[in-house]
């Protein structure tokens, strides 16, 4: 995409410097493509299985995600992002959130470009906007709550909100864009999003989960932990531990807030609590969407490859 015609006349370098710069360095990053793949699925799920999909449908949910990467690396303070440095650690944090607000918008403008129907286009433009909105009011509830002020009979509904208005209703959106964007029926397209927000729980907690097992991931646990951030590992501790070990290790977040070492300590040990739970969990999560899916749509080969894809992030997130 370019700058909007209003913009003539202004010298590409310094384009380069305010906005183009930053998201080539970002976008060119590799990331898992759940989201981008999800899509896919849909379209073909959806009944077009003889059409190629239009290249630009799965870019969509892919600009918005990456938008959201770069305002919650400023909003969480992270160091990194997918093998780098964070994009506001180089380029600074104003030019990041701008950035991550362009890519808030520009898929919007893409949609135009999408050859679909009418009816088509407008519903796909309702889902993001929705979808959009929702993931800004779990990031809300994300960054203003901290597990030391809930109660454990509270934590597993907060996290469980979070988790759904944020990763789940992004991935509910992918694998629903392409299967409106496919014309499928209002039933394919339901059946297909209950899966997608299923699998986008999953995928959440095996995130949650995944700095807390594979040491080369411990910084992501060390962030959650440093801000008391309510994440699926607690949520599981509250149905795992009685309440004494509970008020322990919550206790134990207010004193390492600022000490690295006692982060990792207490790291290890909701691991030792929770690991092995929170992997069945989550597989169970998975394994239920799957098996939903199948009762709505029926067998078939592009149902079978679906799911084995997404059984593989169990492998991407937790094992080393």
């Amino acid at each position: 995409m370019q700058p909007s015609a209003s913009a003539d006349g202004v010298p590409e370098r310094l384009w380069d410097a305010a906005l183009w710069d930053l998201l080539r360095d970002f976008l060119a990053r590799s990331g898992k493509g759940v989201r981008a793949q999800l899509v896919t699925a849909g379209w073909h799920l959806g009944g077009r299985n003889a059409t190629t999909i239009p290249p630009a449908l799965p870019l969509l949910v892919e600009l918005v995600h990456a938008g959201s990467l770069l305002v919650d690396d400023v909003e969480d303070g992270a160091e990194t992002r997918r093998g780098a440095p964070a994009a506001h650690r180089i380029f600074g944090e104003p030019l990041a959130i701008n950035a991550g607000g362009w890519l808030y918008f520009a898929p919007f403008v893409l949609l135009q470009r999408i050859p679909v129907s009418g009816a088509s286009r407008l519903a796909l433009y309702d889902r993001m906007s929705r979808a959009m909105l929702q993931c800004h009011e779990g990031q809300a509830l994300d960054l203003a709550t901290r597990v030391v002020d809930v109660a454990a009979d509270e934590i597993g509904a907060v996290v469980s909100a979070v988790t759904r208005l944020k990763t789940a209703s992004l991935m509910r959106l992918s694998i629903g864009m392409g299967a409106v964007a496919a014309g499928a029926s209002a039933w394919d397209v339901t059946a297909l999003e209950r899966f997608g927000e299923r699998a986008g729980v999953a995928l959440q907690m095996y995130d949650d989960l995944s700095g807390l097992v594979r040491d080369e991931l411990a910084h992501k646990a060390d962030e959650d932990l440093a801000g008391a951030c309510p994440t699926w590992p607690w949520a599981w501790l509250a149905e795992v531990a009685g309440p004494e070990t509970y008020a322990a290790l919550t206790a134990e977040l207010d004193a390492c807030a600022a000490d690295a070492p006692r982060r990792a300590a207490l790291r290890r040990r909701l691991a030792d609590h929770v690991g092995e739970h929170g992997r069945a969990c989550a597989r169970h999560t998975l394994d239920a969407a799957c098996d939903a899916l199948s009762t709505a749509l029926g067998p078939s080969p592009a149902l079978t490859e679906l799911c084995a894809a997404v059984r593989t992030l169990e492998a991407a997130y937790v094992q080393p």
